[in-house]
């Protein structure tokens, strides 16, 4: 068998960005993913919601993503990846 590129296969996966994202892990990873593989799942209960808030807070005030992007990160992917959860229906 052919060897593995294992940058196309870390490519095809989605992230959650929860936990300490910036300033260096969120700018790293756009390296090597899209902003439609990332997902901010805040780890609540086990991040307490203070701590959970304020990590979010950053990712939304961060300029490594655009509005769209943001967007996209905190619920649009998540929606696309888990209809059923959302009441809509997958493509």
């Amino acid at each position: 068998m052919p060897p593995k590129d294992v940058i196309e296969a870390l490519s095809k996966l989605h992230y959650d960005v929860a936990g300490f994202a910036l300033p260096r892990a969120l700018p790293a990873l756009l390296d090597l993913v899209s902003a439609d593989r990332l997902l901010y799942g805040s780890d609540y209960p086990f991040t307490s919601a203070p701590v959970a808030t304020a990590l979010g807070v950053r990712l939304a005030a961060t300029d490594a993503l655009g509005h769209t992007e943001k967007r996209q990160m905190f619920s649009g992917n998540a929606a696309r990846l888990f209809p059923r959860l959302t009441g809509t229906k997958k493509d």
